[in-house]
């Protein structure tokens, strides 16, 4: 799994490390390659072989979606302070993307 962030976001993998020390997100987050973009848009031709096609960019923020890709985002809710513990929101999406995933394989079998 790849994850963009914006050039803005320095060393998103000690901040992963930090969360996942704190228990506050799961381990699976310090698995992610983090992959920085520049520009108007999270463009998915950043992702070295990225197969654009085959690619999911999932984002609250549409106006960071470049126009050509945007059958290619998944919109999730932002997730902004104060954080609810009851939140289950990424849990839900989760879920969302295991369907999609499933729904491919059954394509491509």
């Amino acid at each position: 799994m790849r994850c963009i962030f914006g050039r803005w976001l320095r060393q998103p993998e000690v901040i992963a490390r930090t969360l996942a020390d704190r228990q506050d997100v799961p381990d699976w987050l310090l698995d992610l390659e983090y992959i920085n973009w520049h520009g108007m848009y999270k463009d998915l031709s950043f992702i070295p072989q990225g197969i654009i096609d085959r690619t999911i960019l999932i984002d609250d923020r549409v106006e960071y979606i470049h126009p050509d890709q945007k059958e290619r985002w998944l919109n999730i809710s932002g997730y902004e302070y104060p954080y609810p513990d009851d939140d289950r929101k990424l849990d839900r999406f989760i879920e969302k993307l295991s369907q999609i995933n499933r729904s491919q394989n059954n394509r491509s079998s």
